[in-house]
């Protein structure tokens, strides 16, 4: 029990944020069938948001006949203060595969 007291539980997003994000994915075409949609994730509330909207969106398009896959990638800058490793856990508690970039951008 104490090994997944620290995983953070998948939230359906509310319906003010799905609906307009559907209708804009629809009315300006963003995603075919087949897509592969990489969303850059910080760990922070907005790149959470859209990664839970966007895989919301991937389960009900799933019963529409349109199917993409969707991944999270987060460049770690290179700050002692910034440790991505709690998403690891909880994107694989979503299934969504995770690529780790490190970029020394704070020293460029």
């Amino acid at each position: 029990e104490e090994k997944h007291k620290n995983i953070v539980k998948f939230h359906n997003p509310p319906k003010c944020i799905l609906k307009p994000t559907m209708e804009a994915i629809k009315e300006f075409d963003m995603i075919q069938d087949g897509d592969c949609i990489l969303v850059c994730l910080s760990g922070g509330k907005d790149s959470l948001s859209l990664l839970h909207t966007l895989k919301q969106y991937q389960y009900i398009s799933k019963s529409n006949g349109l199917t993409f896959d969707l991944g999270a990638v987060t460049v770690d800058p290179g700050s002692s203060a910034y440790n991505p490793r709690p998403l690891i856990p909880y994107l694989a508690t979503l299934g969504v595969p995770f690529y780790f970039e490190q970029q020394s951008i704070i020293q460029q």
